[in-house]
């Protein structure tokens, strides 16, 4: 009885570890996943700053891209996420519904908040 106790104990304890860490693991991906969007928008590489932004892939085939270009045109208007250089990430951290990585971004003397969800285009916070 005491052995089966413990090895429940042990095998909870290793699903927590297990959540915690790819709950982490994923804002890692996140945050990276802004920070060469940036990179790419200062080096005026609308095509891999597009398809990181929708799917968060260096490339995408060109039906794909056609379909994103425009909701990915107002996402820079709305954002102010200009393609200058000033841009860069100050903090990750995991939404309340752990589905998505809240991402701050700073610069030009602005802050911009987006949400960060693995397989989807990147969104303002509101």
């Amino acid at each position: 009885m005491k052995q089966i106790l413990i090895a429940i104990v042990v095998i909870v304890a290793a699903v927590a570890a297990f959540k915690y860490w790819d709950r982490y693991r994923t804002g890692d991906v996140n945050r990276g996943r802004v920070e060469a969007m940036l990179r790419s928008m200062a080096e005026k590489d609308e095509q891999t700053s597009l398809c990181l932004w929708a799917l968060n892939k260096v490339v995408l085939d060109r039906d794909t891209m056609n379909a994103y270009y425009d909701r990915y045109l107002r996402f820079v208007s709305a954002s102010g996420l200009d393609g200058s250089s000033g841009w860069a990430v100050a903090d990750a951290k995991p939404s309340g519904d752990g589905r998505a990585t809240i991402v701050t971004v700073r610069g030009n003397d602005r802050s911009v908040v987006l949400r960060v969800s693995e397989g989807l285009p990147i969104e303002l916070q509101q």
